[in-house]
């Protein structure tokens, strides 16, 4: 799924791209129209889900009370949602970074497509690094390179420079959202996993995303400059990776084999 997500990802970016710069900004909204409506088109030939698998992921929070009793998850909940609003800017500013620094709608098309190229193999790769380095060793490595990330985007004033800083995005958000995945998967217990994967997706995509989106428009809104907010959050970031290094625990409540 992550990989086809990735493919898709690298392919629009270098086209919307291009049509912005030969038309101009409105015209994302056609290309997205176009887009969804053939994903319409396709998701109508997709099978029937089995009605008790809907039930299963319908009531994926009425475990929600229980799962939270696992301290291990919460506190992996909390980093990741501090990795999330460090991250935001990254995601929800980038055209804006790119843009200030003189690129064109082409060259962040671009940077936005080779992001998704830079997906795919570590999306490929995920389960045997994992295996070979241990689950925590990856997901500290991981936080740490996000912040590395920001901190090369704050430094970085040239549009073009700032194209190779893509390279990293295949550690800071590929390895980083699969290692979060299979560590709730070891954490939670297994009749639960709808409800901890539930859990997962509301720090990083829901809260996390909105305090790193108000939290980063409050600053640029005060004048602070999209370098100084990359600092400010690559600190961030940095610290939670050593939350994770120090106390976060080694051992997995719940081992589960990965199949590379």
């Amino acid at each position: 799924m992550r990989i086809a997500g990735a493919a898709g990802w690298a392919f629009t970016g270098i086209i919307t791209g291009q049509v912005i710069d030969a038309v101009n900004i409105t015209v994302i909204f056609l290309v997205s129209f176009i887009s969804m409506f053939f994903v319409f088109m396709f998701t109508l030939g997709i099978t029937t889900v089995k009605p008790e698998r809907i039930r299963i992921e319908g009531n994926s929070f009425s475990h929600l009370k229980k799962v939270l009793k696992n301290y291990q998850l919460v506190f992996l909940l909390i980093c990741v949602l501090l990795v999330s609003a460090g991250a935001t800017t990254i995601w929800n500013f980038y055209s804006i970074y790119m843009k200030e620094n003189g690129a064109s709608a082409s060259l962040v098309g671009y940077g936005l497509s080779f992001q998704g190229l830079c997906e795919l193999p570590l999306f490929y790769f995920s389960a045997r690094i994992i295996k070979r380095f241990g689950i925590k060793t990856t997901l500290v490595f991981t936080v740490f390179t996000t912040a590395f990330r920001l901190l090369l985007y704050s430094a970085i004033k040239n549009p073009v420079a700032a194209i190779p800083i893509e390279l990293l995005h295949g550690i800071s958000w590929s390895l980083f959202w699969v290692v979060c995945v299979e560590y709730v998967n070891r954490l939670v217990n297994s009749t639960w996993l709808a409800t901890g994967q539930s859990l997962l997706y509301a720090a990083y995509y829901g809260i996390g995303a909105i305090i790193g989106n108000f939290w980063t428009g409050y600053l640029y809104d005060k004048k602070i400059g999209l370098p100084a907010i990359f600092s400010i959050n690559a600190i961030i970031v940095f610290c939670t990776g050593l939350l994770l290094l120090f106390v976060l625990k080694k051992k997995d409540f719940r081992p589960t084999p990965i199949n590379p």
